[in-house]
């Protein structure tokens, strides 16, 4: 594989885990319900930020290395956005079913819900990103 697709690798990861953390933190409600205030929900807010942190780091360091944006840019939104949503979304059904708790029509219609009120989101931070012109579209 080529050079910059292996060292896309992190900054794709980061990209996705990133994006999950934007939305905890600006949709906290959604998120926690009721239970924004419980360690769980502190810790899961510091470790949000954290990954933007991480996200920031390795955009950073792809840069630095010269690779093209544009490949960044198509092995992002058709490799490591999709896999990553793929991989994700089906460990997190898997865990449900065996913890058997999409035992019903109700449950299981709620899972998909919860899917696909999330998805948007994985995408969401790449399309602002492309428009501000910080994943530009180059040849360099």
């Amino acid at each position: 594989m080529p050079t910059s697709f292996v060292e896309s690798i992190p900054a794709a990861m980061e990209h996705f885990t990133a994006n999950i953390s934007k939305a905890v933190l600006t949709d906290q409600a959604f998120w926690f319900g009721d239970k924004q205030t419980t360690d769980a929900a502190r810790f899961l807010k510091w470790h949000a930020f954290e990954e933007l942190e991480h996200q920031a780091v390795c955009f950073d360091l792809y840069k630095d290395l010269k690779h093209s944006s544009i490949l960044f840019s198509l092995s992002l939104m058709f490799f490591w956005m999709p896999l990553s949503a793929l991989s994700t979304y089906s460990i997190h059904t898997y865990f449900l079913v065996k913890s058997k708790k999409l035992k019903s029509i109700s449950a299981w219609k709620k899972h998909l819900r919860f899917i696909r009120n999330n998805l948007p989101h994985l995408f969401q931070w790449y399309m602002e990103v492309q428009q501000k012109g910080l994943l530009a579209l180059d040849t360099q």
